[in-house]
């Protein structure tokens, strides 16, 4: 089997039941499961007496004869009805989304397994960028999603995720990829030291239809972000970071010179700072650029700089650029007046202001 791929082994009522799920698994999750068509009841006795890590689907009528969880091999009972247990088995309805199905193999696999066999990397060999600011009110959400979805409509089928750590974070509002799974789920397997919470990260990704693009929907409390801790966060960014599912990352972060979001930021391939070109902003974009750089001279652990400043919301009467010799410049867009969400998304999107940093972070430039 190829390495990233979870052992998935189904014993369904009939064959044609069997070769139906595993067409839907596959049809959307090809490139992260390795299904196993079984027989009987035999069969599934064998493949769960194996050493590697996996979920066996079973229908519930056989979940008595094929038995309990062995080792780090798990089992999920398949239901005509919505339960989530089976006994003392957990429990999945056949006629479910093909999303949810999934999601319910995942959990498992980040319950069962010690390690993440086969499923990570020791290094990400893609590619992160991090869109951070020192000012509110400049579109940094709204730049970084439309450079994320950018991305992943230039590079499809290559996986693009996009992370939003900001407070109070409204993605949901732009993107619409199917699931019930999201950011509440990851702050949890992480305050319950789940040893692999990679697994619940791929787990609660939802794709975007129009864009390709993977991200994580916003907690189901406003709260979420805001209760983890400097290490949680940190775990969760490692996570993410050693994944190698996604080619590209993109992250919106806080600004920040120490603690978790500083580390992101330093690890990130390319740092994009966002601001509008007012002059409260030029005097904290100037104080912040010169307070890194010190840092970084003297030797100050996670120091890292911006690579590019990206003008946003720019006005031609208040706003003007900074043009600081050492920090190359993107003018990216003015004002949008009268346009929705929607579509302020759309326009920055397809801004050629992006190309240069589309080249470099696809390492053309």
């Amino acid at each position: 089997m190829r390495v990233g791929l979870v052992s998935v082994a189904i014993l369904e009522r009939t064959k044609e039941d069997a070769e139906t799920l595993s067409r839907y698994l596959l049809e959307y999750y090809e490139d992260r499961l390795a299904l196993t068509l079984l027989a009987d009841v035999e069969g599934a006795r064998t493949w769960l007496g194996e050493s590697r890590p996996g979920v066996l689907l079973v229908t519930s009528e056989l979940v008595g004869e094929v038995g309990g969880p062995r080792g780090a091999k798990a089992v999920l009972a398949l239901t005509d009805a919505q339960q989530t247990m089976v006994g003392t088995t957990p429990a999945v309805c056949r006629y479910q989304t093909v999303d949810e199905i999934y999601a319910s193999i995942m959990r498992l696999m980040a319950e069962v397994a010690d390690s993440e066999l086969g499923v990570r990397a020791a290094d990400h060999q893609g590619r992160i960028v991090a869109f951070t600011s020192v000012q509110g009110g400049v579109g940094t959400t709204s730049v970084a999603l439309a450079f994320a979805r950018r991305l992943a409509r230039t590079h499809n089928p290559a996986k693009v995720f996009y992370l939003d750590m900001s407070a109070f974070e409204v993605v949901d509002l732009c993107l619409s990829g199917l699931g019930a799974a999201d950011l509440t789920d990851v702050v949890l397997a992480v305050k319950s030291h789940n040893a692999n919470l990679g697994l619940t990260l791929m787990a609660s990704a939802r794709q975007d239809p129009d864009s390709n693009l993977w991200y994580l929907a916003g907690g189901r409390t406003p709260l979420d972000v805001l209760e983890l801790t400097d290490v949680e966060q940190r775990e969760i960014f490692q996570a993410l970071a050693t994944r190698t599912d996604y080619a590209y990352v993109v992250l919106d972060l806080p600004f920040a010179v120490y603690g978790a979001n500083a580390e992101a930021l330093a690890s990130a391939d390319v740092v994009v700072c966002v601001t509008d070109g007012r002059a409260f902003s030029n005097s904290k974009v100037q104080r912040a650029h010169e307070a890194l750089r010190v840092l970084a001279e003297n030797g100050a652990e996670s120091a890292w700089g911006f690579t590019y400043l990206l003008y946003n919301r720019f006005s031609s009467k208040t706003s003007r650029s900074l043009q600081l010799p050492d920090l190359p410049e993107i003018q990216c867009a003015g004002r949008f007046e009268g346009l929705g969400d929607a579509d302020v998304l759309l326009e920055l999107e397809q801004r050629a202001a992006f190309g240069p940093l589309l080249g470099q972070v696809s390492g053309s430039v």
